[in-house]
């Protein structure tokens, strides 16, 4: 299949150099990717995952060295504008997986990135890559990649069977696993393509397969019959027994002269005829119709209904279960002691660590124990590295956006994949107590079987010891419980620790950004508030000592890829404080275009005031009416998540003391502009009256009316809101005169033309700021609108105050617009009115 070649690359790529063009012509024809480039946004993101990964182990896989590897993917930051719909195109195109299996793979493990699937994908790509000669000359190009993709993005195969990194080893842990299976299940009811994927790939690893030799009967003749759908004959003897006759079926002569019959070999299918009773049911059998249609008790069941779905929008602390005190303790003087012995063959060290670090990681069993490990510094390592002096664990998070021209702004703070984590200084002692070192993962060798087997039996003599009720699934979910229940720890802090995408911070993650210093303050603050507990049962506790770990001014930390960074804001404010107050009071009058020119840039900075201030999403039309300006309440109700027809997250906001005055002069601000263009724009002058005025809504009757008008302006392109620019019209257009203007809403594309950052960025820069001050979860949900199920605060049993929520926001968010340089400033227009 053609690849780009030189000159697509150099339309492609402008940020490519000449001394690029060849090795990434080359690149390109490694993972067989379209001349045209559909779909490269995704392959390219993976690359990238997986060189941050393992940079020697992807460069040597391409051919080519670190750091030309690294500059290779910082090409893809800007493409050109004729290729992009293409280049971020998200869906699968027709024939790869048949004629580009390389490219598909990569395409499609995009929506898997994690490190066990990138240690899995780059395993099976070295093997690839390396004998791509073979693998073709037999022609199983397809087949292989199939059975790799159908078998690691299947949630029921062990991914024990993708650990190894080496062809040998993996073969031998498929073939354990295929033959496992066998034993599982009867031979007549064995899954035979699962078993016949694992085959596949057992073939590929080892290089060794074998030819099919086409076999057929002894004679080509067949002998077919079928039965009627419309015959039905009943059997002579019986009332309610039938059967379908068969077909008439052709032979050969052959087969007739011989005597052979085509429905000898052929059984009557037997149909069984069953008749309704006839006997009428007594009265007190009948459903009374009085009762079906009991419009009462219809409506007590909907109440009931409803009632219980609201009630479950809103859930409290007690619907969490974690450990208690007294739960804590014995389980960790149990973990602290010296008792030696085996269960399950496994020693009693080894099941205490790996019960640890589940309780203080919230991995899974499985995870855990598949956690890799090393005793020696490595390069391209990822997992837990034990060190002369403690325990590291470097995980490789998800990144949350794909590569794009965000990636090389200069206004946004750097993200990187990788994170080293600090583990406490106990489990490095209780590592050098057990006998994992030499293994590859941190199970030592013992099966994920035999740990689970060994672990009930060590908590159930616990429980028994203690009278206590301590299971493995209860200490798997204790860190993320604990976490929700509390809600004073970043849910997407367990994602980071965890390495597993969770449902709490689906939406968070998108916005989070963290150093690893701030990561690892914030785990050890964690753990040591688990330890506290246990003081509530046992006041003579001593919290065991944990790592005190440096603040360090970073600029490059993990998560979100659009925050902007401090300096910039304050720069962008600078700048247009200056522009403003530049202009002359009666300048700006004089004429129409000095006129539109300063309302244009006076809406801006209110717009990006706005933004910044309340943290709206970027959307077309976004306060659509000052009528949402809750002033009394010091609140805002915005509407930047939903659907067209659906209020799911409208919601009440803080309005910081700023912005608050800076919309008020702006509603004075659009008055006397709409006097001044009374005559020259009649249309927009309405406009703005009907939008400043304090009847606007009072002649739409009743609520269907007010809500539809509602629906139709919120994030509304067309139907004009606040903030509204004046743009000349084209010249070419002939509906319109020369020199005249004409309104537009201001929406995400058009408000990136006067700012250098990414127009969401308002979301990301509250979060990071509401973050370093330690507000509490919910707080940050509630102005952010990041709740997930149960935790409506608009529903009809939430025990959430707005007033309470927004007198403890406010004073925080006035302090970041204060620290930016945000100051409310009154128009030009109306001071010369007044």
């Amino acid at each position: 299949m053609p690849t780009p070649i030189i000159e697509d690359i150099h339309k492609f790529l402008p940020r490519a150099t000449d001394g690029h063009h060849s090795n990434l012509e080359h690149l390109l024809e490694v993972i067989d990717c379209p001349d045209d480039f559909r779909g490269l946004q995704k392959v390219i993101s993976t690359l990238e995952y997986m060189f941050s990964v393992q940079p020697k182990k992807f460069s040597s896989l391409i051919g080519l060295n670190e750091q030309v590897a690294g500059e290779l993917l910082e090409c893809f930051t800007e493409v050109s504008d004729d290729y992009a719909k293409q280049y971020t195109n998200q869906s699968h195109g027709k024939g790869w997986m048949s004629k580009r299996p390389i490219y598909s793979l990569l395409f499609i493990f995009f929506d898997y990135l994690n490190l066990e699937a990138a240690i899995a994908l780059m395993t099976f790509l070295e093997h690839y890559i390396t004998n791509e000669q073979k693998v073709a000359g037999a022609g199983r190009e397809e087949s292989s990649v199939r059975a790799f993709r159908l078998l690691y993005t299947d949630k029921n195969v062990s991914r024990h069977c993708f650990e190894s990194r080496s062809a040998p080893e993996m073969c031998q842990c498929l073939k354990i696993y295929r033959e496992k299976i066998k034993l599982q299940y009867d031979e007549n009811f064995a899954p035979s393509t699962l078993l016949a994927y694992l085959l596949e790939l057992e073939h590929f690893y080892r290089l060794d397969w074998k030819n099919r030799e086409p076999r057929q009967r002894v004679s080509n003749h067949k002998v077919r019959a079928s039965y009627s759908r419309k015959k039905i004959e009943r059997v002579i003897g019986s009332e309610n027994l039938y059967t379908a006759s068969l077909n008439s079926t052709r032979i050969d002569r052959y087969f007739e002269g011989e005597g052979v019959t085509a429905t000898e070999d052929y059984p009557e299918l037997s149909i069984v005829k069953t008749e309704q009773p006839t006997t009428l049911k007594p009265n007190y059998e009948e459903p009374d119709i009085s009762v079906i249609k009991d419009i009462a008790k219809i409506r007590e069941v909907n109440w009931n209904i409803a009632n219980d779905v609201r009630r479950s929008h809103n859930i409290t602390r007690m619907g969490r279960n974690v450990l208690q005190p007294h739960e804590l303790s014995y389980l960790w003087m149990e973990l602290q002691s010296d008792k030696q012995g085996k269960i399950q063959q496994i020693p009693h060290s080894n099941i205490k660590l790996i019960l640890l670090f589940v309780m203080l990681t919230g991995r899974t069993l499985e995870s855990a124990c598949r956690l890799p490990i090393a005793f020696t510094s490595q390069d391209d390592f990822t997992g837990l590295m034990v060190t002369d002096v403690g325990l590291k664990l470097i995980v490789a998070p998800r990144p949350t956006s794909t590569k794009g021209r965000h990636s090389i702004n200069k206004n946004l703070l750097n993200t990187k994949i990788s994170a080293t984590l600090h583990l406490p200084k106990f489990f490095h002692s209780m590592v050098m107590r057990t006998d994992i070192n030499g293994c590859g993962n941190l199970s030592g060798g013992y099966s994920v079987t035999n740990y689970r087997k060994a672990i009930e039996s060590f908590l159930k003599n616990i429980n028994q010891k203690f009278d206590t009720q301590i299971s493995l699934k209860r200490m798997e979910f204790f860190l993320p419980n604990i976490v929700m229940a509390d809600e004073t720890v970043d849910p997407v802090l367990l994602e980071i620790v965890t390495d597993k995408l969770s449902y709490y911070s689906r939406s968070p993650r998108h916005y989070a950004w963290y150093t690893e210093a701030e990561i690892n303050q914030k785990l050890q603050k964690l753990w040591f508030s688990i330890f506290e507990r246990i003081q509530f049962f046992d006041g003579a506790f001593e919290i065991p000592e944990l790592e005190v770990l440096k603040t360090v001014d970073d600029r490059c930390g993990i998560g979100s890829q659009f925050t902007p960074t401090r300096t910039s804001i304050i720069d962008w404010v600078t700048r247009y404080q200056v522009s403003l107050k530049s202009y002359v009071a009666f300048d700006v009058v004089r004429d129409l275009e000095h006129l539109i020119d300063y309302h244009n840039k006076y809406t801006i900075y209110t717009a990006i005031l706005f933004l910044n201030g309340s943290g709206y999403r970027a959307v077309n039309n976004p306060l659509p009416s000052f009528d949402l300006l809750l002033s009394r309440y010091d609140g805002l109700c915005i509407s930047d998540k939903d659907s067209r027809l659906t209020f799911a997250h409208t919601r009440i906001v803080a309005c910081p003391s700023i912005l608050k005055e800076q919309l008020a002069y702006y509603m004075e601000h659009l008055k006397t502009l709409a006097n001044l263009l009374n005559h020259l724009l009649p249309k927009e002058s309405a406009h703005l009256y009907l939008q400043c005025c304090d009847h606007q809504l009072i002649n739409l009757q009743g609520k269907i009316e007010k809500t539809d008008w509602f629906l139709s302006v919120k994030n509304s392109k067309s139907n004009d809101g606040l903030f509204l620019l004046f743009v000349k019209n084209d010249a070419d257009d002939k509906d319109c005169e020369d020199d005249t203007y004409r309104s537009t809403n201001l929406g995400p594309k058009l408000l990136s033309q006067f700012i250098e950052l990414p127009t969401n960025f308002g979301r990301h820069f509250v979060r990071r700021y509401l973050q370093t001050k330690n507000v509490h979860q919910e707080l940050i949900k509630f102005q952010l609108g990041h709740w997930v199920a149960g935790e409506t605060p608009l529903e009809k049993h939430s025990s959430l105050s707005h007033e309470a929520a927004i007198q403890q926001l406010k004073p925080i968010l006035d302090d970041m617009l204060s620290e930016l340089g945000w100051s409310a400033i009154p128009s030009l227009i109306t001071r010369k009115r007044a």
